[in-house]
């Protein structure tokens, strides 16, 4: 039987307490871990140790924050440290695991693609540290979407 997980993304404008009523329904909760969005997280932080889920899984940040950028820069350091805290979270959660998706403002598709594909395996080794499995998404539209043969390519290069 397959695994079904409901994501807290549809009730991220009311009560974070929502989310709650699904956890006796033997589905997995995914959360949307958005540390720089103060307010947000802070409810997050407030619903996670009411959650007894034994298939809790947290989704990437995503706002303000960008993979597609180079490594020297101060929009880089802002998204490993907000992967950094979204892994910690995993760790003391034990989440199944960990959805990383590539919807990257891409100012230059070739650069931009390099950049998020060598980010992403950063992303990818950290959480391999603490035995969290990455679920990589490849989300987005046009300009903001890593073309799919990109991000083969990225996986074939994580495997080596």
């Amino acid at each position: 039987m397959a695994n079904i997980s409901i994501s807290n993304l549809p009730f991220t404008k009311g009560s974070p307490d929502e989310i709650l009523s699904f956890e006796n329904n033997d589905m997995g909760i995914e959360l949307f871990i958005e540390p720089l969005v103060e307010e947000y997280e802070m409810d997050i932080e407030k619903l996670l140790p009411k959650l007894s889920s034994k298939n809790l899984s947290f989704h990437c940040p995503y706002k303000f924050v960008n993979e597609a950028v180079p490594e020297d820069s101060c929009i880089w350091q802002k998204t490993l440290g907000a992967f950094k805290y979204t892994v910690n979270l995993c760790k003391k959660y034990n989440c199944s695991y960990l959805v990383v998706h590539t919807n990257e403002s891409i100012l230059d598709s070739t650069k931009g693609e390099k950049y998020a594909i060598k980010n992403l395996n950063t992303i990818i080794n950290l959480t391999s540290k603490y035995d969290i499995t990455a679920a990589v998404e490849n989300v987005g539209i046009g300009f903001n979407c890593i073309k799919k043969e990109k991000i083969e390519e990225g996986i074939s290069f994580l495997k080596t």
